[in-house]
């Protein structure tokens, strides 16, 4: 990493009781909540860069 750059690690963690955790594997999550860590790697870059 160079001086002027910030790794960032974003994970989601969660557990679901069965038979949610199965039907989940059927489930976009990149479609559920992908807007949403788009918005908020984006805020993260406005605020790193300030």
């Amino acid at each position: 990493m160079g001086a002027n750059q910030t790794e960032v690690t974003w994970t989601f963690e969660g557990s679901m009781p069965y038979p949610m955790n199965l039907m989940m594997l059927f489930y976009d999550m990149e479609g559920l909540i992908g807007k949403d860590l788009a918005d908020g790697l984006k805020n993260l870059k406005v605020i790193l860069e300030k």
